[in-house]
């Protein structure tokens, strides 16, 4: 029998959100820079964690428009 350990991700490139929201990647930028979207700095690279990301989403409003 195999001990398999799953990881799980906690810290996105700015790339990746942008993927995961369908957001381009300056839209994820401009959020990052004026702090709606918190982000981490190592060296040169920013990376938003994804429980960030996931209270971002959550603070979105809602609509009940039909599609």
């Amino acid at each position: 029998m195999t001990n398999s350990v799953r990881v799980e991700k906690i810290l996105l490139s700015m790339t990746e959100a942008a993927t995961l929201l369908s957001y381009s990647y300056s839209s994820i930028q401009k959020l990052v820079r004026k702090g709606t979207i918190p982000a981490v700095k190592r060296n040169r690279t920013y990376f938003i964690t994804v429980e960030s990301l996931t209270r971002y989403v959550n603070s979105l409003p809602t609509t009940n428009a039909r599609i």
